[in-house]
């Protein structure tokens, strides 16, 4: 498995573990029938780190992820009234209010007014670095290499110059 992949995982594992457990009593009830809902629980908070952090990977692969998974998210706020899905699962199985949102991170962290404004402005940074990444930064090295290249084949030109002028 990738590195930073396994990373992502770790720590939205480590943020399931503090909402849960940091969350009030009764707030995830705990009755075997939830098993799906900690299930989805935990996705969401893999899929969250993901969406916070992932545009700071190199593998081109997880980039263009990144991309998907950013894109389709945010698309899925606005034409769902700015609720994401997964949310409302949760909570409509642990009997949870639908207006409370995600305990995300930063939720947990006591940012509590993120909203879904914030993580736009967050992904929108995260498609700017994503986009330099995938294209420009890979032009740009290739570009390199194609001046370097360049340069030697002038410069050797130019010895075969000098060596011609001492006949």
């Amino acid at each position: 498995m990738n590195k930073e992949l396994a990373l992502i995982i770790t720590l939205g594992v480590l943020s399931y573990i503090v909402d849960t457990q940091s969350a009030p009593n009764n707030y995830y009830n705990n009755s075997d029938d939830n098993i799906k809902a900690y299930s989805v629980l935990l996705f969401h908070h893999i899929i969250s780190i993901y969406i916070l952090l992932g545009f700071l990977t190199d593998n081109k692969y997880l980039l263009y992820l990144y991309l998907l998974i950013t894109i389709n998210t945010v698309i899925h706020w606005r034409t769902n009234n700015d609720k994401c899905f997964l949310t409302t699962y949760v909570n409509k199985k642990f009997g949870i209010k639908e207006t409370n949102t995600f305990r995300s991170i930063f939720y947990v962290c006591g940012v509590k007014a993120t909203g879904n404004f914030f993580i736009t402005l967050w992904i929108i940074f995260g498609w700017c670095v994503c986009i330099y990444k995938l294209f420009i930064y890979k032009n740009k090295k290739k570009s390199n290499y194609t001046f370097s290249h360049f340069k030697r084949d002038k410069d050797m030109k130019s010895r075969r110059l000098l060596r011609q002028s001492d006949y």
